[in-house]
Parts: C-alpha cells; sequence; structure tokens
C-alpha cells in the first residue's frame, strides 16, 4: 500500500516555484525558507559537538532542503525517497549553488538497502505524517541508527484551524475570525472522512508517538509540540514575505534558542526524537 501518494503528485509538489528552493544562505524571505532554516538550526545543535563529522540520512527527503543545509556545512549525506523529481530538483539546485550534491537512493523508507547501524543522524522533514502505520517507518529508522544515533523527525499533522489563532489574530484578524466560525460549523456538521491519494493524518497524541518509537527499536523516545509559525495569509502570498515572515523573524530571535517547542494550541507540528541504545540489550 502507497500511503505518501504516487510519484507523480510528489514529482509536481517539488517543482512548484514555491517550493522547490527552500534553502537559503541569507535571510529567510518566504515561509517555507524560514521554517526550514529553524529545522536546520535546531537539527544541527541538537545532534552533538562536532555535526560535520556524523554520518546523516534523510528519509523521505525530496528535494532534500536540509540536505542542502547539511552540505553546506560539510556534512556526509545519504537522502532516501521514491521520487527521483525531487532528486532531479536536488541536484539542479546544487549545482546553482555550488555545492557536490548528497548521495541519492531510490528506495522506500520502510525497507532501505542499507546495512544495519550505517549512519549516526536519520531525520525527517514532513514524511511520518503521510503513513497511516508510520511503525514500519520508525523501526526502518532504528535499525539504520548506529549505537547512540539520533533520529530526529519532525510530524506536520492535519490540525484544527483553531492552532494558527494567536498569529493570525495578531497579523490578519479578519483570517482568524473565519477560522472559528470554519471551526465551529465542522462541530456542528462534521465532514465525511475522503479517502484522498496525498494522506495527512490527523494529529495524534505526544505520548503515542512516544511509545510507538520505542515499540519500533527507539529509547528514550520524546515527542513535543513545535513550530509557533503558521501560515496566516497562504504560501506564496506577497503579504506573508511582508509582514508574517518578519514578524516571525523577530519572535524568533527575541527565544534566543534554537528549540521551536511550544504549547500544543499554537504548534504547527511535532517533533519526536529517540536514541539507539547503546547496548543492545538494553532495553
Amino acid at each position: 500500500m502507497q500511503d505518501t501518494g504516487s510519484h507523480e503528485q510528489w514529482g509536481s509538489i517539488w517543482r512548484t516555484s514555491e517550493l522547490r528552493m527552500m534553502y537559503t544562505s541569507g535571510t529567510p524571505q518566504t515561509l517555507p525558507q524560514f521554517w526550514q532554516r529553524c529545522y536546520f538550526d535546531e537539527l544541527w545543535s541538537t545532534a552533538g559537538k562536532d555535526p560535520a563529522s556524523l554520518r546523516w540520512c534523510e528519509l523521505g527527503a525530496g528535494r532534500g532542503t536540509t540536505s542542502t543545509y547539511l552540505r553546506a556545512n560539510g556534512a556526509d549525506v545519504t537522502m532516501v525517497d521514491l521520487s527521483p523529481d525531487g532528486f532531479e530538483v536536488c541536484n539542479e539546485n546544487h549545482r546553482s549553488l555550488g555545492l557536490e550534491p548528497p548521495r541519492m537512493v531510490l528506495s522506500d523508507v520502510r525497507e532501505t538497502p542499507f546495512e544495519d547501524g550505517q549512519f549516526d543522524v536519520v531525520f525527517n522533514i514532513g514524511l511520518l505524517e503521510h503513513f497511516h502505520d508510520p511503525a514500519p517507518v520508525l523501526r526502518e529508522t532504528a535499525r539504520l541508527l548506529a549505537p547512540g544515533g539520533l533520529a530526529w523527525q519532525i510530524i506536520v499533522p492535519r490540525n484544527p484551524k483553531r492552532y494558527a489563532f494567536v498569529a493570525r489574530s495578531l497579523l490578519r484578524p479578519t483570517r482568524a475570525v473565519r477560522d472559528v466560525a470554519s471551526d465551529i460549523k465542522h462541530w456542528l456538521y462534521p465532514a465525511k472522512e475522503v479517502d484522498d491519494d496525498m494522506v495527512r493524518v490527523a494529529r495524534l497524541p505526544n505520548a503515542w508517538w512516544e511509545q510507538t518509537a520505542n515499540d519500533a527499536g527507539g529509547t528514550n523516545a520524546k515527542c513535543v509540540s513545535h513550530n509557533p509559525y503558521p501560515t496566516v495569509y497562504g504560501l506564496g502570498h506577497a503579504m506573508e514575505r511582508r509582514l508574517t515572515v518578519p514578524a516571525y523573524r523577530t519572535h524568533r530571535a527575541m527565544r534566543r534558542s534554537t528549540s521551536l517547542a511550544c504549547p500544543t494550541f499554537l504548534s504547527v507540528g511535532q517533533l519526536l526524537t529517540f536514541r539507539k541504545a547503546k547496548d543492545p540489550t538494553t532495553v
């Protein structure tokens, strides 16, 4: 079962102008650039004292924006995905930046061709929410990690509109009012679930992710609500560049931390992390 949609659907996403190049060496100007920079900064700081010396693997890499940041910082990176379109875009982006591309392996992320324990960090940005059953992906993640290795996974589930209420109230109050009305209408008249090839599952509790990751072979799994920076006007909208992103950059600078952990009612997503036990017999 292909939980994550067809290769053609994903290929068209990788090639859209707003998402084609989300890496920037300068100040992020678009919301996708801002998100990706924040994710990389937090991942890099979490990995340890000498992250450039580690062996990195991005599962479900797409066009590999985070891998581009890693390559720009001298890291050894392997990307895994089933869509050749994403890899083509990645190669084009790296050529335009004058960077050597990562290794790219076409493979199902649930069953990769690598040996056990081949990587120090296995990460992904927005992968797990595209599976009705993410356990096989988590088991493969744990298998690929070397003892003591880090799994770092951003989950971007389908969220209620009210999670964006604070940001939208401050930056676009009329949108916030419409969101409240929409949530009330949905509560009164629930919409029937419609099967969609491009799966995005509803938010699952943080504790559920922790238990599932530990059951899959991780240890000390932790899942936190993450990223308080939702869309306000919509991706690609001029006002996101002019208002939303500058406001978010200012807010993030005030936090004085790379962590995007936040209360659940403000969060865009979740961050799941776990380690591979150093002693294989450790429970």
